[in-house]
């Protein structure tokens, strides 16, 4: 569930974002390994795919990259990002593109019309070791979600 944040009841764009592309909270992936429902520890009873990608440079770093595809099908992108050293979650990439579509007013007003683009990232760091089981103590959030992405962008923190 996805509250309002408002008296006009209306959501956020990141709440909207996660109410609608409910992949994000639906397959426990937010969060990453903080995550209770963290998927890549069952993926038999998930029945989610995952396919690799190869090593991908990620804001300058060397990252392995998996792409999830949760079993109930969406069309949100979800790749998870590992340090191909110590095999850490370190980024989670979820991106998703509505197409400009159809509007009134002609070939003219359509070919003006952007498509929407939206993004969320997390990245883990300031990894600690508790007994013996080593966890990220920092999540950083970014979103972004409007047409002529990637501006707009809002930082939520840890």
């Amino acid at each position: 569930m996805v509250a309002f944040s408002s008296n006009q009841q209306t959501r956020s764009a990141f709440g909207n974002f996660v109410f609608v592309q409910d992949a994000v909270i639906r397959e426990g992936i937010l969060g990453g390994v903080l995550s209770t429902a963290w998927p890549l520890l069952d993926l038999n009873d998930r029945k989610a795919k995952l396919s690799f990608g190869g090593l991908k440079k990620i804001d300058g770093r060397d990252l392995y990259d998996l792409r999830y595809r949760p079993q109930k099908n969406t069309d949100l992108e979800i790749h998870l990002y590992f340090d191909p050293q110590t095999y850490r979650h370190v980024e989670t990439i979820y991106s998703y593109e509505v197409s400009a579509g159809l509007t009134r007013g002609g070939e003219v007003a359509a070919a003006r019309q952007y498509p929407n683009r939206y993004r969320l990232q997390e990245k883990f760091s300031d990894f600690k070791t508790v007994d013996g089981v080593t966890f990220p103590t920092h999540d950083d959030i970014q979103f972004s979600g409007a047409s002529k992405w990637p501006h707009n962008a809002v930082g939520l923190g840890s």
